[in-house]
């Protein structure tokens, strides 16, 4: 265990490494452990929070076979990244525009073949995502639930890993597994745990903490930051009623505040330094 955790920090050195001198925006895959805790919610409106800040933002529903962020976000695709993958065409001419300036290149949903993708195909698919990220500042990148090797790839391919979960034990086991995972197959350049639909703050913070806790335990000392927490708020099931983004539909809410906190501080912050709970409050504060 410990020549593997010594082997995979070097990685992850080498992963920032590159990432820093490469052109293009940076790649942040959220992920989950377990379906329905929100991770298209919050993937799809940090991704509008960002653009709303100013980035140049590519949205990426990388859900395969259930893709559903065209119909969290209102939009009629006329064709898909499995389109693309066909070459019926080109991963840019994939590519629509949504809310509040972003980019988004839509999944499909309802088919096998993309749930199942081979080697290849998901080579081909992480080809043509980089060559989507050189136009952009950042790419938030929605892939699906568990751990599957569509998944692990993405999430070791990118350079940030954002993990929902919610409070509850089963969500909990399922998110540090999902880490533990992507951390053996190489892992991100950095990892962050964010709860969702928690009874207050301090509950989803508590538990944030004990998921980075055990994961420098037993992942050989892997920094696990802790994004704000996202408290359980109607404002999130009213936009998903009414397929428009609640940092837009609902600004003033605490889920909407916590999200464009997260996005302030992401895209904001300096390239070292996890924790941003303390800063996140601050900015919430304001």
């Amino acid at each position: 265990m410990h020549d593997q955790a010594d082997g995979l920090r070097r990685m992850a050195r080498a992963k920032r490494a590159v990432a820093s001198r490469r052109s293009g925006g940076r790649m942040i895959a959220v992920t989950s452990g377990k379906g329905g805790v929100g991770k298209t919610s919050l993937a799809v409106n940090l991704a509008v929070a960002s653009s709303m800040l100013g980035r140049r933002v590519l949205l990426v529903d990388a859900d395969f076979g259930l893709a559903n962020v065209d119909i969290m976000l209102g939009l009629n695709p006329r064709a898909t990244a499995a389109d693309a993958l066909a070459g019926r065409i080109s991963f840019r001419d994939s590519v629509i525009s949504g809310p509040a300036g972003i980019w988004v290149l839509p999944g499909a949903s309802g088919m096998a073949g993309m749930a199942n993708m081979g080697r290849f195909e998901r080579l081909r698919f992480l080809e043509g995502l980089r060559g989507l990220a050189e136009a952009v500042d950042l790419v938030v990148i929605d892939t699906g639930a568990g751990i599957g090797e569509s998944v692990v790839r993405l999430g070791a391919e990118a350079d940030e890993v954002v993990v929902v979960s919610t409070p509850e034990a089963p969500a909990i086991t399922d998110a540090y597994a999902t880490l533990k995972v992507i951390w053996q197959s190489g892992g991100a350049a950095r990892n962050w745990i964010w709860m969702n639909m928690a009874r207050g703050a301090l509950e989803g913070d508590r538990m944030a903490e004990r998921v980075s806790g055990v994961a420098r335990r037993f992942l050989g000392g892997l920094s696990v930051g802790r994004l704000t927490t996202v408290e359980d708020d109607p404002a999130v099931r009213r936009a998903v009623r009414f397929r428009e983004p609640f940092v837009i539909g609902s600004p003033r809410s605490q889920a909407a505040r916590s999200v464009t906190a997260v996005a302030r501080a992401i895209n904001g912050r300096a390239n070292s330094g996890f924790d941003l709970i303390g800063r996140l409050g601050r900015l919430l504060a304001g």
